[in-house]
């Protein structure tokens, strides 16, 4: 039941914990008559069953965005100083930055409803219960999280340190955006410390973050990194793929989901929203490969749902491959980079300027389309409505010839490819 991107990459994935095995005690042999190889069989067909009911009951309990079984002890009060503000912060000191920070990033719980028909099949409950991190953008109670923590949830219930006691509130869905893994809740709470957001454009790599957030339940936990690489792509599935993303070894969990990345300064430069699975395999998990959605790019998409907006994805219709080297050499290209478009959607953007299967786009307006600017990456620059000049390459008999088109940008159906 994992939340799972795609093969690879996996946003708050989840695993049912191993069940114990206890050897019981055998009773001495009374005679009765039954053999033992009788009594081994159906022991192993009642342990079978009560195995496969056990698991999907569990699978229920723990959903793949619900906290691992486990006893965290009793809960103690928090271990920070309310009274350290973002004021207080002593640059590079991440102590202070998480005392500043305690009250502002919430730990998020939600319940709903399962679609596992083999659950309820088994006797599990018909909710699923999930886990993740949240943080206050105002003092009006507006939240920023990831879409895939709250989207389709029936109750959402934020929790949250204030003057060094735990509060409870129920929150509103206020909208999200799936296609960037982006969702705005809000609470009726006073006296709110919203996070304060850096330039995440200004972000390099090799740069000190911090992670905050719910790992495994583990609330208001704390992990120290630097910024590993930057512009990563994440594929979703067929339709979505986060794009730009911050690549960072600062420890990040199931639960650290919508929680913020920060900078030196206590500035969100990030919104933490997924882990790499070595082959999507949690027993293959990597360490210290997670991705966070630049603060720049939530920031804007959040002030957009606050303000009920339908975010928009500028898309042009096509589904392309990219060129090599190697495919230029095995294929007798032209060029050794572009967008090799092998179908269009009709009806679509490039469909009405003229783009035709077989052609390459090598350029958009004037960017150069190669391994790390793709077509699909240079597109999502620019706003729907937008016009662009594509430099394309087109057979024409048995010679390649350039031209140019132009180009509207429109705004990507929810069910369309690139």
């Amino acid at each position: 039941m994992a939340d799972n991107f795609d093969d690879n990459f996996n946003v708050d994935f989840d695993e049912t914990p191993e069940q114990e095995i206890v050897e019981e005690e055998k009773p001495k042999d009374s005679g009765s008559g039954v053999k033992p190889a009788t009594v081994v069989l159906l022991a192993l067909i009642f342990g079978f069953l009560a195995g496969i009911a056990g698991f999907f009951v569990t699978d229920t309990i723990y959903s793949n965005k619900g906290a691992f079984g486990g006893n965290l002890g009793e809960r103690t009060v928090p271990n920070y100083n309310s009274q350290v503000t973002f004021d207080d912060i002593v640059e590079g000191n991440f102590s202070s930055i998480a005392d500043a920070l305690s009250e502002s990033v919430v730990n998020i719980n939600v319940t709903s409803k399962s679609t596992d028909p083999l659950t309820l099949w088994f006797g599990g409950s018909s909710e699923v219960r999930g886990l993740g991190t949240g943080m206050i953008i105002d003092a009006d109670g507006y939240i920023l999280t990831n879409f895939h923590v709250v989207g389709g949830a029936t109750t959402i219930k934020v929790t949250m340190q204030q003057n060094n006691e735990e509060k409870q509130y129920d929150a509103t869905y206020i909208g999200g955006d799936q296609a960037n893994d982006i969702a705005v809740i809000k609470i009726d709470a006073p006296n709110l410390r919203p996070v304060r957001f850096g330039d995440s454009d200004a972000v390099k790599r090799g740069d000190w973050v911090m992670a905050i957030g719910n790992p495994f339940g583990f609330e208001n936990t704390v992990s120290i990194g630097v910024v590993s690489a930057l512009n990563r792509s994440l594929p979703v599935d067929r339709n979505v793929t986060l794009r730009n993303t911050i690549q960072t070894d600062a420890s990040i969990n199931p639960g650290n989901s919508g929680g913020p990345l920060v900078n030196t300064k206590g500035e969100v430069i990030g919104i933490n929203s997924a882990v790499f699975l070595g082959n999507g395999s949690s027993s293959m998990q990597a360490s210290g490969i997670g991705f966070a959605i630049p603060s720049n790019k939530a920031y804007d998409i959040a002030t957009q749902l606050k303000s009920g907006k339908t975010i928009e994805h500028p898309y042009i219709g096509v589904t392309f491959s990219q060129i090599t080297e190697d495919v230029q050499n095995s294929q007798n290209l032209p060029v050794s980079s572009g967008a090799y478009i092998s179908s269009i959607e009709q009806g679509g953007p490039a469909d009405k300027a003229g783009i035709q299967p077989r052609d390459i786009v090598t350029k958009v307006d004037g960017k150069t389309i190669d391994a790390k600017n793709t077509l699909d990456t240079i597109i999502n620059t620019y706003k729907v409505g937008d016009t662009v000049s594509l430099s394309i390459q087109r057979l024409n008999g048995r010679s390649w010839q350039e031209q140019t088109v132009s180009l509207t940008i429109g705004n990507k159906p929810p069910t369309t490819g690139r």
